[in-house]
């Protein structure tokens, strides 16, 4: 009962009894050229130039939640380039730029624990060694930091980092600048992949 169309701005607008109810924005999905949907089983596809996006989705009382899955060329398919679907039993068949793809109905993306690692480290502009502890003078405070996260088939997004216990804030990129603040602080960085899953490989270094 719900019905979802797609914008020249890359968004999905969800409507149900001819209401707007809910609105997945480009920033949730970072693809390009939304052009061609199909609803198997509670489960929206979606082609782009970005792969394809799986949105598991519920609505309830006219509330939306949903969870949202990338599949692109590192997942197997022939094309980032995603041009048609169609389903047909238990397979939806794919057409990419390069061929014709064929993926079960029911799949579910992969997790990936992607490691931090601190590549470079700097106190007030000097390149100091990497450890897990640092005690540092009153006038030390300027932290620069170059981190990797490592996942060599390409499902890497970005960061997230916080210190002490404060809220934990999504970085892309790999060089961060900090200010520190009096006495002991606690920074805590992890990898988060494509699809939104986050590592449990916590990289911890206290100040």
């Amino acid at each position: 009962n719900l019905l979802f169309i797609s914008t020249l701005e890359n968004e999905i607008l969800i409507f149900k009894e001819n209401k707007l109810i809910d609105k997945i924005s480009n920033s949730k999905i970072a693809a390009e050229n939304l052009n061609k949907m199909l609803i198997v089983n509670n489960r929206l596809w979606v082609t782009s130039k970005n792969g394809i996006y799986i949105i598991n989705y519920r609505e309830k009382n006219g509330k939306v939640s949903y969870h949202i899955e990338n599949f692109n060329k590192n997942d197997g398919l022939n094309s980032n380039d995603i041009t048609y679907l169609a389903n047909d039993n238990e397979m939806v068949f794919v057409a990419t730029g390069k061929g014709i793809a064929v993926m079960p109905k029911n799949i579910t993306s992969k997790k990936y624990d992607i490691k931090t690692h601190i590549i470079s480290l700097k106190i007030n502009e000097k390149q100091r060694e990497i450890k897990d502890n640092y005690l540092l003078e009153k006038d030390e405070d300027f932290l620069s930091l170059t981190v990797s996260g490592v996942e060599t088939s390409g499902h890497f997004s970005h960061f997230k980092y916080r210190i002490n216990d404060n809220q934990w804030i999504s970085f892309f990129g790999n060089n961060l600048n900090l200010k520190l603040s009096g006495g002991k602080n606690y920074f805590e960085i992890f990898s988060v992949d494509n699809n939104g899953n986050e590592s449990k490989s916590i990289r911890r270094i206290i100040f």
